[in-house]
């Protein structure tokens, strides 16, 4: 069932950073398990129980997975197992992959629908990558009433397995379902200024460190809004990502956008909004701004409240951390630790955020701290989308996997971490 603006709001919404979650509480039991650990295919049938699931319909609820014929859903766990090995101290390994997940209904008038989130070993759900979720005769996937989705994998010498989980909606269906899984593995990757085996803490940074591409280099042109002839729009708003990187030096990261084209005025004014979710140390934080967002200058509810009115700027990013979930709601809120002023450079095409180490590191910063990507409401670490107050994970967008860490090196040129 295609959504609604409404129907979409129960998935994920973010309304100036609250995040509404899908919960976990009423989960059932993994009914499928998959396991690629090469290039190849699986087959799932699904069980014949019928269902008319109406719940997506409610913006104040989260999908609900149970085994009730207003709820009905089963879950496959899909679970990669790519062993990277360590071959040089001094580089970052890494390996990746991407399957496609393919549902046919048993009869074709059927209605499933079908959403992809991050995973674990158990089964639980996490973050919302992806959906498909056509009318029958307008489906996604090229047979009437089937639905399917593409995933990104990627595995490093630190995490050899990554799981994701999808779970089948039974929308309105009064048959069964098979389901194709292909997994293809590309080539393994590596890029300077990785983890090493010999970290220690508290020894002395580096004066600066090089800018490196934590995008790893995989984040093509052309590809906003799965590319296509709307492509041209997505550049124009300043939306179509190239590649994102970071820097260290004078105690101040500077994490980089790098879209195709900004406006010459310096950027789209309100339309166009860029987070870029990231753990330090493993702290987990993100970054949030736009060229200008006067929209959400009077009341930004991050935290949950609206702090006095007030003038963000142009370029203001704010640094939110501390996230958790409002104590009998689905709703996650932000603090907002502090804002920043970003540059925006219409001739190279860049967005440049300067953050204070500080922020990050109150205790101050140590050779082989490292910046790490996190998944945020839209998917990936990095992304870009159209947004007024209002962004949500339908509106066309483009994200970027954070594939390549970023790890403070020493001041000692000889050591390595």
């Amino acid at each position: 069932m295609r959504r609604s603006i409404a129907a979409a709001a129960a998935a994920v919404l973010s309304i100036g950073g609250l995040a509404f979650a899908p919960s976990q509480s009423s989960q059932q039991a993994t009914a499928h398990t998959v396991s690629f650990t090469e290039t190849g295919s699986a087959s799932v049938q699904g069980g014949p129980p019928g269902g008319a699931n109406v719940t997506p319909f409610n913006p104040l609820e989260p999908q609900q997975c149970d085994g009730t014929p207003t709820g009905y859903c089963e879950t496959v766990l899909v679970e990669v197992v790519q062993p990277v090995a360590d071959t040089d101290a001094d580089e970052f390994e890494f390996g990746t992959g991407t399957f496609t997940a393919t549902l046919s209904p048993q009869i074709a008038a059927s209605d499933f629908d079908l959403y992809a989130y991050t995973s674990d070993a158990d089964g639980i759900r996490g973050e919302e990558l992806t959906f498909s979720a056509g009318f029958p005769v307008l489906d996604d996937c090229g047979s009437t009433g089937g639905e399917c989705v593409t995933i990104d994998v990627s595995t490093s010498e630190l995490s050899s397995t990554s799981y994701y989980l999808l779970e089948v909606y039974y929308f309105t269906s009064a048959g069964a379902y098979s389901m194709e899984i292909e997994y293809e593995r590309t080539d393994g990757r590596n890029s300077a200024g990785g983890f090493g085996t010999a970290s220690v803490s508290g020894d002395a940074p580096a004066a600066s460190a090089e800018r490196v591409d934590v995008t790893g280099g995989f984040e093509p042109a052309g590809d906003w809004n799965g590319g296509g002839d709307g492509q041209e729009i997505g550049s124009a708003l300043g939306q179509d990502l190239e590649a994102a990187y970071i820097e260290y030096g004078d105690d101040t990261f500077t994490f980089t956008i790098d879209v195709t084209e900004l406006l010459a005025v310096g950027g789209t004014p309100e339309a166009t909004r860029y987070g870029w979710s990231f753990a330090y140390n493993g702290n987990e934080f993100e970054l949030d701004g736009k060229f200008t967002n006067y929209s959400r200058g009077a009341c930004d509810p991050t935290a949950g409240s609206c702090p006095p009115v007030r003038d963000p700027g142009v370029g203001y990013f704010s640094l939110r951390g501390n996230c958790a979930v409002a104590e009998g709601t689905n709703v996650t809120l932000c603090e907002e630790l502090g804002g920043v002023t970003a540059t925006f450079d219409p001739a190279d095409g860049t967005i440049a955020i300067p953050l204070p180490a500080a922020a990050l590191a109150p205790e101050g910063v140590a050779a082989c701290d490292a910046i790490t990507g996190s998944a945020s409401f839209i998917g990936q670490s990095v992304w870009s989308a159209s947004s007024a107050f209002l962004t949500m994970s339908l509106f066309p967008f483009d994200d970027a996997m954070h594939f390549v860490p970023f790890v403070v090196p020493h001041a000692d040129e000889t050591r390595s971490c």
